[in-house]
C-alpha cells in the first residue's frame, strides 16, 4: 500500500477474499466473515486508507450499477441466519 499513497486502486476479488480482507482491516473476528458480510456479486466496496494502518468503510455492497436487483433468496442466505437467536 504504501507504493501507492495517494493514488486509488483497484481490487478485484471472489467475495470471500474481500470479506476477510475487509474482516482484517476494519480489525473484526474474520471467524464468521460469511454470516457477519454478505455480499451481492459484482456489488462494490469502497475503503479510504488515512494511513496503512487506518482505514474507513466509504461504501459497502453497492448494487447500484445493476440494471435491476437480483432478488435475495432463502438459498443465497448462511445457515447461520435460521439458527434461533441466542437469549443473553
Amino acid at each position: 500500500m504504501t507504493a501507492h499513497i495517494g493514488e486509488r486502486v483497484l481490487v478485484v476479488s471472489h467475495k470471500a477474499t474481500i470479506r476477510l480482507l475487509l474482516s482484517s482491516l476494519l480489525g473484526f473476528d474474520a471467524r464468521g466473515y460469511r454470516d457477519r458480510l454478505d455480499q451481492d456479486p459484482a456489488c462494490l466496496s469502497v475503503l479510504d486508507f488515512r494511513d496503512p494502518v487506518r482505514v474507513r468503510l466509504m461504501l459497502f455492497n453497492d448494487t447500484s450499477h445493476y440494471t435491476t436487483q437480483l432478488p435475495v433468496t432463502q438459498q443465497s442466505l448462511s445457515k447461520w441466519w435460521d439458527r434461533p437467536a441466542v437469549k443473553s
